[in-house]
């Protein structure tokens, strides 16, 4: 199969788009008052040409920073684009983080516009907005009647001169520049800023695209403020996904029903629910056909995920178990067209990964960081070992301390330095260039990460929370 192409600017991808896919598929969908509202790539591409011309406008220039506070939706993806299509700098902040994080980050950052949800969650941070940016600056995304709606600066008369001049501003963008700076805290303390580059994304697409297979829909809800839900949008574009927001977290289920997606991403703690949804509608059945489900069941918890053959007998077991309950089980679920899911944030149990990928839904583990882009390995495909991540993307250069065992890389995806931090500059990297993750681990013999703690006794739970025992 043809390798997809992939940009090296988060600004092309896009354009890149639209040459191999065309205008007129579905890009973005969400869901409005029980119906699904759908974004062409032709309209969503012009209403992002029109909110960087509007932002140009008003003297926003290359490198200032620009924040979005919101959850997802399609207009947090069309400021995402036009913010860089003029250089300028992507700062996602969290809506429900505390005051003392937000304050931190919106003055450490300098953020120079702020594009928030609604007038309520504005409400909620007035007095850190008010002191730090201009009344004129703060544009409201779902709030239209607003005197800054965003909805007014996607509007825009005689294009014609102002395309030319945002196309100008394009050409000036270049790989290296920072794209977006994503605050995170990791375990505890002052937030940290990550400064990724349009380079460090898309090489780190490039390297893991193609241990996927390629699917036509997904479901999106994991947060976009998080680099792994971005990245992965980014990746769902150029290989001519479309993309469906769901409406909310507890419609989750019905919304992958619904929708019928090839692939979403999640945590583990969602595929345990699943799981466990299952488990108690076959206990809620009676008889012979209580029986059958969990003997199918009991069957696919037995598979080997390492094998391509489980061998005659059981194979001819689990084809009966498809056809009679697994199958069905799938598709009241999951839906008839799921394929695979991205697993992130923790480890899953080990059964989990038996019964889905028995089922035909194959849960491929990853590990990375935001300060990688964050992917570092990545099962996928022919590549799945229980207990382990994956393999290391290609361009990822992978060592262990030979001190604590410490997982350390360096290679393109990896950042250069924090935002305005001297002192973790100075401690997060080796002499010879390699960034300490502050995860212990080890390469299996056949080429596999497996992940074995914290250097700092500091863990995550399934829900990808970090827990600290001594605490």
């Amino acid at each position: 199969m043809k390798r997809i192409e992939v940009p090296n600017r988060i600004i092309d991808i896009l354009p890149t788009y639209l040459k191999n896919y065309g205008g007129d598929g579905v890009l973005f969908s969400y869901k409005c008052k029980g119906e699904w509202l759908s974004y062409s790539g032709k309209i969503f591409s012009q209403l992002v040409d029109n909110l960087s011309i509007n932002l140009i406008n008003r003297r926003l220039n290359k490198h200032d920073h620009i924040a979005i506070v919101s959850s997802n939706n399609p207009e947090w993806n069309i400021i995402d684009f036009a913010v860089q299509q003029i250089g300028s700098v992507v700062v996602p902040i969290y809506p429900n983080i505390s005051h003392t994080e937000f304050s931190y980050i919106v003055e450490h950052s300098a953020v120079k516009m702020i594009f928030i949800e609604n007038y309520r969650l504005y409400l909620k941070y007035k007095d850190i907005i008010d002191n730090f940016i201009d009344n004129e600056n703060v544009i409201f995304i779902k709030d239209s009647g607003m005197q800054n709606s965003l909805d007014q600066m996607l509007k825009t008369d005689n294009i014609g001169n102002k395309a030319i001049c945002l196309e100008k501003i394009r050409e000036s963008v270049k790989p290296q520049d920072t794209a977006t700076i994503l605050y995170t805290s990791g375990t505890s303390g002052i937030p940290k800023g990550v400064a990724l580059t349009h380079e460090n994304i898309m090489c780190n697409i490039d390297a893991y695209l193609h241990r996927f297979p390629v699917i036509k829909v997904a479901l999106s809800y994991l947060p976009l403020t998080h680099i792994l839900e971005r990245s992965t949008q980014y990746t769902r574009i150029v290989s001519g996904v479309s993309i469906y927001y769901n409406e909310n977290v507890g419609t989750i289920m019905r919304d992958i029903v619904d929708v019928n997606p090839g692939s979403f991403s999640t945590i583990p703690r969602v595929m345990e629910k699943i799981y466990s949804y299952i488990i108690k509608t076959v206990n809620a059945q009676k008889g012979f056909k209580k029986r059958l489900s969990l003997w199918a069941i009991n069957l696919a918890n037995k598979y080997d995920v390492t094998k391509k053959n489980n061998g005659f007998i059981y194979s001819i077991k689990l084809g009966l178990a498809k056809h009679l309950v697994l199958n069905k089980i799938k598709k009241s679920v999951l839906g008839k067209n799921i394929e695979f899911v991205s697993l992130g944030g923790a480890a899953a149990q080990p059964m989990l990964v038996r019964f889905f990928t028995a089922m035909g839904v194959s849960l491929f583990e990853g590990y990375g960081l935001t300060e990688t882009s964050p992917v570092i390995s990545i099962c996928g495909n022919d590549a799945i070992k229980i207990g382990t991540v994956g393999k290391p993307c290609e361009n990822i250069d992978v060592k262990i301390s030979d001190i604590d065992s410490e997982i350390m890389v360096k290679g393109p995806s990896v950042i250069k330095s924090y935002y305005n931090n001297d002192r973790l500059n100075m401690t997060s990297f080796t002499k010879d260039g390699y960034f300490r993750t502050g995860d212990k681990g080890y390469i299996d013999t056949e080429g596999y990460l497996v992940l074995s703690g914290r250097i700092k006794e500091i863990f995550k739970t399934s829900m990808g929370k970090y827990i600290c025992p001594s605490a």
